[in-house]
């Protein structure tokens, strides 16, 4: 996350006297900001799914890096793969929804200071999302050995 962070910032410094944008440079600050809220509780929650999935499906991680090579292990790795970006897809799905939503409603009113509203409403969904997994991810680790 913090590299991101960091990415994010150094992205917005090197655009920072740039003509060709189509946006104000107050406009790009307050997206900046946003942007650092928003972060971190993504990465919480496509991490907490991550975990979620090894602990549902503990044979399917290769938890020690070892190599076990095949076409076996190819087609493993691209069914979990692609399966969690179904998961992150779906999870992230509400949160866009509900935002877009906000915005289109307040956007007449409020212009471009309604995606304030709307990204706290999508952040508010995030943690929802992220308190809720966890609680579930929780259950599944004090089953411990009965998974």
């Amino acid at each position: 996350t913090t590299l991101e962070l960091g990415l994010l910032l150094l992205a917005f410094l090197a655009f920072l006297n740039s003509p060709l944008s189509q946006y104000s440079l107050s406009q790009r600050a307050g997206a900046l900001v946003l942007a650092l809220g928003l972060l971190p509780a993504l990465n919480a929650l496509v991490l907490t799914l991550q975990n979620a999935a090894a602990l549902l499906f503990p044979d399917w991680v290769n938890a020690f890096g070892m190599k076990t090579g095949g076409v076996e292990t190819m087609g493993q790795n691209l069914v979990t793969m692609t399966l969690s970006l179904v998961l992150t897809f779906l999870s992230l799905l509400v949160p866009l929804v509900v935002a877009g939503l906000v915005l289109g409603a307040l956007f007449p009113v409020a212009g471009p200071l309604a995606a304030v509203p709307a990204s706290l409403a999508a952040l508010a969904i995030v943690i929802l999302e992220l308190y809720l997994l966890l609680r579930y991810v929780g259950r599944l680790l004090e089953r411990g050995d009965r998974i």
